[in-house]
């Protein structure tokens, strides 16, 4: 359909174009709206399938225990519920004041939330409550310290364990019992943290976690309750148990961190008791096991940050058909960190829930929550975000490109890499294989990527690469480790910092030059292991290096910062201590260091300090918690991200800005720290990425932008100008509903008006 004020339309739209094109937005910098995720922004800690109305028409939801997030694009505190048929997340009952650990549904219908909270809805309730469906109800006085997991036995009663040393005002150590009207002792309890409990058919039960006795009886991290007192389970294990699991036959099985159990050194991880001995289940997980779940045909489902059990790949998630083990649906995956399944929830129609923290299922892009159904991983629905950007380069054209954890941008499955051209993400020549943490631009026009990776864009590349525009090629034969900053210097030079390590075919450590040709070392940077966190190029090719090394070659006071001279390495005095993270010059030629440092040689430093050329300064006080972002405005002033809420005893919760002389707030509102960059961009936009959900009052998870909420800038790409024009007459001529600028229902002559009198002031 036609606009048949279309015509009138761009008629004024020609008039004004002539005089208002170079218009200024007059208007107040705020957060703009962003992204949500695809599934929730922080990883759950507990997840239970749940029927909220019993015998209602709701279908049976997914339960989620954890901190704050952002699920899809719902904020939720602590506690949240998925409905699977509409996809909606929704509250219990109002939720709880802090972290949920443990959820549990009960057999009269019931839901119960154990955690760190001391309220549910309105009530107090002490770190245990229970949702009836209408109503919470507290359990007595509740415990003193934090709940980890809970547990219902046979007769109805229900067990909790912890780090609690009384419940209900009185006495006990780390777990009690509830028998509907008060709380009780099991023994003498254990003498340190409780994670987990396994109960029998019986009554009795096992439990799990990082203490080592009940009174004066060793049991090394497992015990069983007998009905009278705690007993040890062979000679326990020699780390921490995080999951128990009773067979039907009455073996347990238990998942941790151990690498011994009933101290036998081939016992790691995953081991099954069998009245008198421990032993392992086929093979030995590579690393930690967090989760188990018997399924109704016997095999035993495994959760935990492997990559392997035995010989079989399996990442994060595996079965055992009593003879073998197998990996999932291609497992679950994370850019940058090892994944972690953390927990089960089966669900009806042989559904089954899995949380914990990764952002791909097989292949396709998700966060933290997954849905497996026997075949194929389902996410929970939404878009978004779901990972870190973790640097950006700005093209002459105005676009960017960007580099992070994500496998999925702006709703797109991206991996890794991407190119923002003012209105749309794009992939950049293909997909990284996993994060990338660095990205500069070189003189000719192409741009140097590194990273984690091991391919980008279809092409084999160890952990560095460059773009020449059109295609991905690997820069010599790379690194074994990840490559974190990279700088080009006035001779062409490429600098690389990262953790890599020396090899046969490069014989780099931490920091590297590529001559055009093949990688050259520049110096042995000492004993343990050491990693150049970030670069800084200065004239004539020397270039300075932050991270965690403390000598390199003879410089034995290059400790976390040095400076390369194009032949050898110098100190700043005698370096920092801490770990810094990030650095920066200034115009009048001084060197800016931030991150986690305490000091500068006899100079006390709060997280960023100032070299003259001849001393550390603290910069009026400094920030009170680590900075991991620096970056020039305009203006020569300096904007800082990091996790700090102060900056020279201002108030400035996660950005801040320096004149040179004192420290002010800027762009606050953001739901959590700057973890990775705070970034202007040439038409005057910040750019912000971090662990935040929300920006202002908006969701906006893991990126935001800085900027006009100006409503003639149609296109959102930070300028007004004919673009916008043109995005809106097309609109307009179809009559689409994005032109009905007034937000009024209809797409008519008032919007067009409105639109016109936003463009002619320029905002």
């Amino acid at each position: 359909m036609t606009n048949p004020k279309l015509g009138t339309f761009l008629l004024a739209a020609c008039v004004m174009m002539m005089t208002s094109l170079a218009a200024a937005r007059q208007c107040e910098e705020q957060w703009l709206p962003g992204d949500g995720v695809p599934g929730i922004s922080s990883s759950p800690l507990s997840a239970a399938a749940w029927d909220p109305d019993g015998a209602g028409p709701l279908p049976v939801h997914l339960v989620l225990g954890g901190g704050t997030a952002v699920a899809n694009t719902t904020p939720v505190r602590f506690l949240t519920m998925w409905n699977p048929e509409s996809g909606a997340w929704t509250s219990v009952g109002g939720g709880v004041n802090s972290t949920v650990f443990d959820v549990l549904p009960l057999s009269d219908g019931s839901l119960l939330v154990a955690g760190r909270f001391t309220t549910a809805g309105s009530i107090p309730a002490n770190r245990i409550a229970r949702w009836d469906g209408a109503t919470w109800h507290a359990l007595g006085d509740g415990m003193n310290a934090e709940v980890y997991c809970v547990e219902e036995l046979p007769d109805g009663r229900i067990v909790a364990g912890g780090v609690f040393t009384s419940a209900g005002g009185q006495p006990m150590n780390r777990v009690a019992v509830w028998n509907g009207s008060a709380w009780s002792a099991l023994g003498d309890g254990v003498d340190g943290t409780v994670s987990t409990i396994a109960p029998f058919p019986d009554g009795t039960m096992v439990i799990g976690g990082s203490f080592l006795n009940s009174g004066s009886t060793v049991v090394n991290r497992v015990a069983l309750w007998n009905g009278s007192a705690w007993t040890p389970l062979g000679s326990g294990m020699d780390a921490a148990v995080h999951c128990a699991l009773v067979l039907p036959d009455g073996r347990v099985v238990c998942a941790g961190s151990f690498s011994s159990a009933g101290g036998s050194s081939s016992v790691k991880r995953l081991a099954v008791w069998d009245g008198s001995a421990w032993s392992s289940i086929g093979a030995n997980p590579s690393s930690a096991c967090y989760a188990l779940l018997l399924e109704p045909n016997g095999d035993l489902l495994v959760g935990g940050t492997f990559q392997s059990i035995g010989a079989a790949p399996a990442k994060a998630l595996a079965r055992w058909n009593g003879s073998t083990w197998s990996e999932v649906g291609g497992g679950l995956r994370q850019y940058y960190f090892a994944a972690n399944v953390k927990c089960f929830a089966p669900m009806p129609g042989d559904l089954l829930g899995v949380v914990g923290d990764f952002n791909l299922s097989g292949d396709d892009p998700i966060l933290n929550v997954a849905v497996w159904n026997g075949s194929a991983w389902h996410s929970t629905g939404g878009a978004g975000s779901n990972g870190q950007i973790r640097e950006i380069v700005e093209l002459p054209n105005g676009h960017m490109i960007a580099g992070g954890d994500f496998t999925m941008i702006d709703g797109q499955p991206i991996r890794g890499i991407a190119e923002w051209d003012g209105s749309s993400w794009t992939p950049l020549g293909g997909d990284a294989n996993d994060s990338v943490r660095a990205l500069v631009r070189c003189p000719d026009g192409s741009v140097i990527a590194g990273g984690y990776f091991t391919e980008i864009g279809g092409v084999a590349a160890n952990r560095i690469a460059r773009w020449d525009g059109s295609s991905w090629s690997p820069l010599g034969v790379g690194f074994n480790n990840a490559v974190y900053s990279v700088i080009v210097l006035e001779n062409g030079d490429i600098i690389a910092g990262g953790a890599f390590t020396p090899t046969a075919q490069n014989p780099a450590e931490a920091a590297a030059r590529w001559n055009g040709g093949s990688w050259v070392s520049t110096g042995d940077f000492g004993p343990g292991s050491s990693a150049v966190i970030d670069l800084l190029a200065l004239p004539d090719n020397a270039f300075v290096a932050v991270g965690a090394f403390s000598v390199i070659g003879s410089c034995t006071e290059c400790r976390q910062v040095a400076r390369w001279d194009g032949a050898a390495w110098r100190p700043f005095d005698q370096g920092v201590n801490g770990l810094p993270q990030t650095v920066i010059g200034v115009p009048d030629g001084s060197i800016v260091v931030a991150g986690s440092i305490s000091a500068a040689g006899s100079v006390p430093l709060s997280n960023i300090g100032l070299w003259d050329g001849t001393s550390w300064s603290s910069m009026n006080g400094g920030l009170s918690n680590a900075c991991y972002s620096l970056e020039l405005l305009d203006d020569g002033d300096l904007l800082a991200g990091g996790s700090f809420t102060t900056a020279g005893g201002v108030p400035a919760r996660y950005v801040a800005r320096w004149d040179g002389a004192s420290w002010f707030a800027a762009a606050q509102g953001l739901s959590g720290g700057i973890s990775s960059l705070v970034h202007p961009r040439p038409n005057g936009d910040l750019v912000a990425t971090g662990s935040f959900t929300t920006a202002g009052n908006n969701v906006s998870a893991f990126f935001a932008r800085w900027s006009c909420n100006c409503p003639a800038d149609f296109n959102h790409d930070g300028f007004v100008n004919e673009n916008d024009y043109d995005d809106f007459a097309v609109l307009f001529d179809e009559a689409n509903e994005a032109a009905d600028f007034n937000g009024d229902g209809f797409v008519n002559g008032n919007d067009y008006d409105e639109f016109a009198d936003h463009f002619d002031v320029g905002c």
